[in-house]
């Protein structure tokens, strides 16, 4: 049985990698300020500014990135 010929520097594998740090940077810094919001105590609260500004639940999005990119890179 010969052993594929694979390379962590192979396009692939850079892109996957890329895709998932990038996925998993977005979910942080969203579920933090998810968090910094349900600590005010003032109610229910609608998150502004960044990624919220142009999708619903940019910690889904992350998420998605990251499987995308876990995918890609196996």
């Amino acid at each position: 049985m010969e052993v594929p010929n694979w390379s962590v520097w192979s396009l692939h594998s850079i892109v996957g990698i890329g895709l998932f740090l990038m996925g998993m940077a977005i979910n942080i810094h969203t579920d933090n300020r998810l968090i910094a919001l349900r600590k005010e105590q003032a109610g229910y609260q609608i998150p502004r500014g960044w990624l919220f500004e142009y999708i619903s639940c940019p910690n889904h999005f992350g998420e998605i990135l990251e499987w995308i990119g876990f995918a890609i890179l196996a």
